[in-house]
């Protein structure tokens, strides 16, 4: 393992400040490196395209045919002069355009100019003026209208087509991208198309001269998309990958780049922990491939790993996101892609831009649901009735009965969730000013982010900013820089994961507990007085939770061309993370009240860098085409943290602010944490003919995580695709635009797990002897694993890419089925070993399932009505866990008792919880006394009745069953995009099914004892010994036992957004001076059809290891709100 030397706080501050000096003094040097580009002189389109052609007594049009399905060619000519061209006889193979048309038109009075991928044919000294494939009449024309139009490089375009619109008077540009047209006095609009360009409008009122610049359209299978380490066109992916992009991402204009991303993605399971603001998410690509170890996909950020929270970054900044699900997309990355890579490409300046993009908007959230729970008056007719059935059975409940007696329809009550929560205002402002030219582009952007929550005081707040530039300095050498700065603030409970969580209290406790009563009247007010009631809003308002957090990063990076076609490439990045978090919770509260008031201090440092030296060969030979990549990287990463409790405050009154006055100090813990990733990789790509696909890659990782005999792993994959669609077969159907197959196999690796646990570690422990004085000193913890290494998963992936009727229909299927081997497990040691666990190789997990997404144009006429659907069907199985056949971890969903209720079993999926079966109440003595026995309760009349599973006699751990699956059987979203004119309409939907919700949320909300209210569905069926048919539990058995009864099914239709926008046109726009401004009607969380009981099915409280096989476990979670928002987006 590399060591290395820990300095002082002093010194890590002058690292930082050198840090900062680096980047500030690297922008610099990037900005001020403007220098004229010089022209590159590459092999033009014509002279590298090959074009076989076999016809027989064919016409010049049908040869024009061929050459556009095989290329990508843009013809111009006028179809009378090319009519009665017949009798070709065409035998080429391996030819260029050039050639082929020469050929045909010798012996003809037609000539022909080819300029990048246009072919222009005219007779002899004719100028044509035409549309693409047809004639344009030249009428009379009254003003003359010149210009040049060019790409976002400067370079000429020839053959655009330039109508004035609403008419058939037009042109095409020339070979030097020039135009010349006469057109009425009137004439308001050009516009400009041309074939793979975003065709423009041009306003023309007053002007004889304009110059035009188009940009790229980059559609379907000519879409460039990150593939790890390069780019690469879609036509040309091998593997599993799919992409979403910035219109699909801001669809519901999101604050959070997960959360625009969820529901859009085949495979890829998002899930919010809670509606907390500022909450995070849970991503699974294609099911979780670990227990124990870490199971978060990687994050790429314009090439650099980042290992922050997505949510320091805008999404407006957002270009393009990419999925790497297969092993052969991921294998690239090798030890950490075992849980798929996320590669995110933030906004730069292209060539022509100089425009400032705004978007702002105001919202307020409200609950967006509540269960049902009995009214004040319900509530207290309720409580009489229960103390009135058992008054002559209870003498103890003679007071509280009474004094309920003394209530009537004038006492004053309290509805906690309305004290509790408020309408929430959300405020969000983003602006990216990009500029492009033919040397310099750059990005710079701010956001500014204030999103309170529906419970009051908790709040989550950020501020950012951002800059980006890539320079060249001539036609080999380009450098590029980038640097980031957030500021994030989280205020108020938020994560309050249970039993006593705020929003599962607002709804049991008693409505006439009054919102002035404090711990100290309790002797007075004995009716309402019980452990789980307390003045809520002295709790929201005492306790103190704050967290801050500052995050910097950057990168510089170096391409230089050494030769022709060789390119080298290296880079440094940065990124360090300074956190700090505290919670103070005074005596005025239930959790405060013992320890006389107490406070805890977090402090945390992440710093971690990158290294990368790339070479890139990239070579066209005839029909071949060679990528290759050969690369060096290290990674390393440090982390330091620190903590302390105090508790029993003489003065309350500063909380955090001051630790002086407290009375009882506990010692500080710490602890410091070093490792390090050294890699080398190869990836060898080849296209021949276009249609026949290989991608292979090798990867080489050491880890100073691992022991000594298993520090390196090696990472393989290789990936194979046949675009049927280039066929022959397959290009005489018309009506097929692209068919692609799609094998791989790889192997990927995972290594999140805690630093050290290859080595014997040792723990602090405290011992009093000596006549009770206190001792520190160091105790074993675990042994040595010198052979401990990675966890790999191998994958096999099998694919389909279709594209129908103009691409209007485009179908991606994915079947996999992946193997994860030699699994990082904490294993349970023998008690004789002296120690406790270790984490070692062991076990074997599968994955399998299929995934598909369609996304098609409904419409495209004066209405356009796009959709997207996506299916995703996962299945594991737990095949090895070594020695043992089954593993148990503990939630603690009652109190926090470990109950070992979820249940790791070989054979078994992931995701079972396991508990006791319920069968009613004991409802009368004779079914109390035919009860089976049981060792932690006496049965009672009104009690739980528990199912003896195994007949023994006896309920105990071994009548626990499988009782919950909390796997969904499939996932997916539909997306649905609506234009009219100006207006359009967006409506994003995801679905889950067949998934069970552990919900403990309602165990005092179905004991019958009016202690605390109670669900609507329980009004009138408490157990009593009048009413002995009831179902209404007097309590449960056992506090910490799960049961069947906590168990619903979790599976939903929701809605996450409808947006409603509308864009000014351009005559508006003109008198503005904006390029574009929309507005915005926001509705997020509008709607869920679901029948679950609780606030919303998709929460998931539990992380780590328990969030990873006992998901889908709802205890205290922070409902998810429905927010309206106003918006707009500016362009200038």
């Amino acid at each position: 393992m590399k060591k290395f030397n820990v300095g002082c706080s002093s010194q890590k501050r002058v690292l930082t400040k050198k840090y900062i000096l680096m980047m500030k003094l690297m922008c610099i040097l990037v900005i001020s490196s403007v220098l004229q580009l010089t022209a590159a002189t590459n092999e033009t389109y014509s002279q590298t395209t090959k074009i076989s052609l076999r016809l027989t007594n064919a016409s010049l049009e049908d040869v024009i045919w061929s050459i556009k399905k095989q290329t990508q060619f843009n013809f111009f000519y006028n179809s009378e002069d090319i009519h009665g061209i017949t009798g070709l006889d065409i035998k080429l193979e391996d030819a260029t355009a050039e050639e082929i048309i020469s050929e045909c038109l010798k012996e003809t009075d037609l000539s022909f100019e080819i300029v990048h991928k246009a072919i222009i044919i005219r007779k002899a000294n004719k100028q044509v003026r035409v549309l693409p494939d047809a004639v344009i009449e030249q009428q009379p024309r009254e003003k003359e209208v010149k210009g040049t139009v060019k790409d976002t490089e400067g370079l000429p375009l020839p053959g655009v087509s330039i109508v004035v619109k609403g008419t058939t008077i037009g042109i095409v540009s020339d070979s030097d991208g020039n135009f010349s047209l006469l057109v009425p006095v009137d004439a308001k609009t050009l516009v400009f198309s041309f074939v793979g360009m975003k065709s423009q409008e041009v306003d023309i009122t007053g002007k004889t001269s304009i110059n035009v610049v188009l940009e790229e359209e980059m559609v379907g299978i000519e879409e460039v998309v990150a593939v790890g380490y390069g780019t690469m066109k879609k036509s040309d992916v091998t593997g599993a990958i799919s992409s979403v992009n910035s219109e699909q991402l801001m669809s519901g204009e999101p604050t959070n780049i997960l959360r625009g991303m969820s529901g859009k993605v085949a495979g890829v399971q998002i899930t919010q922990h809670d509606g907390a603001p500022g909450g995070g998410f849970d991503v699974i690509i294609r099911g979780g491939n670990s227990l124990t170890a870490g199971s978060l996909p990687l994050y790429i950020v314009d090439g650099f790993e980042f290992a922050g929270d997505l949510n320091e970054i805008d999404p407006n900044q957002i270009e393009a996101i990419e999925i790497l699900k297969d092993a052969s997309a991921t294998a690239i990355y090798g030890a950490r892609a075992a849980n798929g890579v996320i590669i995110i490409t933030t906004k730069t300046g292209k060539t022509g831009d100089n425009r400032l993009d705004i978007n702002a908007s105001y919202g307020l959230a409200k609950m967006s649901r509540t269960p049902e729970i009995l009214t004040p008056p319900e509530f207290l007719q309720y409580a009489k009735d229960y103390y009135s059935v058992w008054y002559p059975y209870q003498f103890d409940l003679d007071y509280k009965g009474a004094a309920w007696e003394k209530r009537d329809e004038n006492t004053p009550y309290t509805i906690w969730i309305d004290e509790l929560t408020q309408i929430a205002p959300v405020k969000n402002v983003s602006m990216n000013f990009l500029h492009g030219s033919k040397s310099t582009k750059y990005g710079i952007g701010g956001n500014f982010l204030n999103q309170e929550g529906i419970l009051k005081r908790s709040l989550y707040s950020k501020q950012g900013l951002n800059a980006k530039i890539q320079q060249t300095i001539n036609d080999k050498l380009e450098i590029g820089a980038s640097l980031s700065f957030t500021l994030s603030k989280s205020e108020g409970i938020t994560e309050d994961w249970s039993f006593n969580g705020m929003f599962k209290k607002a709804l049991q406790t008693t409505p006439f507990l009054s919102t002035d009563w404090h711990y100290g009247d309790a002797e007075s007010d004995l009716a309402d007085f019980y452990w789980q009631n307390e003045n809520l809003l002295t709790s929201l308002e005492d306790i103190d939770t704050r967290t801050d957090k500052t995050t910097l990063s950057g990168y510089i990076y170096l391409s230089y061309e050494i030769f022709k076609d060789i390119k080298f490439y290296t880079s440094y990045s940065r990124y360090q993370l300074f956190s700090t978090s505290g919670r103070f919770v005074p005596s005025t509260t239930a959790a405060g009240l013992s320890s006389h008031g107490y406070a805890k201090y977090n402090r945390s440092t992440n710093n971690n860098w990158s290294y990368q030296a790339r070479l890139h060969y990239k070579k066209t030979i005839g029909s071949h085409k060679v990528n290759l990549l050969a690369a060096f990287e290290a990674n390393a990463w440090e982390y330091d943290y620190w903590s302390q409790r105090i508790e029993n405050y003489s003065d309350e009154s500063r909380g955090l602010d001051d630790w002086s006055v407290a009375m009882l100090h506990y010692p500080s813990t710490n602890s410091i944490s070093e490792s390090t990733l050294a890699s080398w990789l190869g990836r060898l790509s080849y296209s021949y003919l276009d249609r026949y696909l290989l991608t292979a890659s090798l990867r080489a990782d050491g880890a100073s995580k691992f022991g000594a005999n298993n520090k390196w792993g090696l990472f393989p994959s290789v990936a194979l695709a046949w675009r049927m669609s280039e066929e022959s077969f397959i290009k005489s159907l018309s009506f097929v635009n692209n068919l692609k197959l799609r094998a791989s196999f790889g192997v990927v690796g995972n290594n999140q797990i805690p630093t050290y646990r290859s080595l014997a570690m040792m723990q602090t422990v405290g011992y009093t002897f000596d006549n009770g004085n206190y001792y520190k000193g160091r105790a074993p913890l675990s042994p040595a694993n010198v052979n401990l290494g990675w966890e790999s998963t191998e994958q096999v992936n099998f694919g389909l890419d279709l594209a129908l009727f103009d691409s209007r229909v485009n179908f991606i299927l994915d079947l996999y089925n992946k193997h994860t081997t030699d699994m990082l497990l904490d294993v349970q040691l023998p008690m004789s070993s002296g120690y406790n666990k270790a984490t070692m190789n062991v076990g074997s997990l599968r994955n399998r399932g299929f995934e598909f997404a369609i996304s098609t144009i409904n419409i495209d006429k004066k209405i356009r009505w796009s959709s997207n659907l996506t299916f995703s069907l996962n299945r594991s199985k737990i095949l090895d866990l070594g020695e043992s056949t089954e593993m148990y971890f503990s939630r603690g969903h009652i109190t926090n008792m470990s109950n070992n209720e979820i249940l790791v079993k070989k054979g078994y999926p992931i995701g079972i919880i396991v508990g006791y079966i319920e069968d009613g109440v004991l409802n009368n003595e004779v079914e109390m006394k035919n009860s089976p026995y049981t060792l932690t309760y006496q049965p009672v009349e009104g009690y739980t009745k528990l199912v003896d599973v195994n007949g023994d006699g006896l309920i105990d751990g071994n009548d626990k069953v499988p009782i919950a699956y909390t796997a969904p059987l499939f996932v997916g979203g539909f997306n649905n995009t609506v234009e009219y004119k100006n207006f359009d309409l967006s409506i994003t939907m995801r679905y889950s099914y067949g998934n069970d919700v552990v919900n403990p949320n309602t165990s005092q909300l179905t004991r019958s004892i009016p202690t605390t209210n109670k669900l609507k569905i329980m009004k009138g069926k408490f157990w009593s010994p009048l009413h002995p048919e009831n179902n209404l539990r007097i309590e449960y058995p056992s506090n910490g036992f799960v049961v069947s009864s906590m168990v619903e099914d979790g599976s939903f239709l929701k809605c996450d957004n409808i947006v409603l926008g509308y864009n000014l046109n351009k005559s508006q726009l003109n008198k503005l001076n904006f390029k574009n401004l929309r507005l915005y009607f926001n509705v997020s969380n509008p709607f869920i059809i679901t029948r679950y009981s609780w606030y919303d099915p998709e929460a998931n409280t539990s992380k780590g290891t328990i969030g990873k096989v006992g998901f889908g476990i709802d205890l205290g979670a922070y409902p998810r709100s429905t927010t309206y928002t106003l918006g707009v987006n500016i362009g200038f």
